[in-house]
């Protein structure tokens, strides 16, 4: 709790949030300003906290599918997650996995936005 996860790119300091199963994040936290000091010098601006449920226990299972009206435009996303106390509760095993994808769209794919402003 509280700690700061390792860099998802070589050589640099950002994380990409997408390695965080959704599943997972209980809620999320945003502080600004002078509080975020606490939390070191790159924290000058602010600072983004994702909160994750402790001891994740069962099964979540999630389907989405999304379409657009007047286009080609999919987009679609599914979860799973498996977690489970052991030794009388002192340990968790959980994991999850998760997958995402959409097709492009551009201004030009929609008939409201398809023709010149000049």
């Amino acid at each position: 709790i509280g700690t700061r996860p390792v860099s998802t790119a070589a050589g640099a300091q950002a994380v990409h949030t997408n390695t965080l199963p959704s599943l997972w994040v209980e809620r999320v936290e945003i502080i600004t300003g002078g509080p975020s000091a606490v939390y070191g010098a790159d924290a000058g601006t602010g600072v983004v906290n994702f909160l994750l449920k402790e001891n994740f226990e069962g099964m979540d299972f999630s389907v989405t599918r999304g379409f657009a009206v007047l286009n080609s435009y999919n987009k679609e996303k599914a979860t799973f997650s498996y977690g489970s106390n052991f030794d009388n509760d002192r340990g968790n095993a959980a994991f999850a996995i998760e997958y995402s994808g959409q097709d492009s769209f551009n201004a030009l794919d929609h008939p409201w936005t398809s023709t010149s402003c000049s």
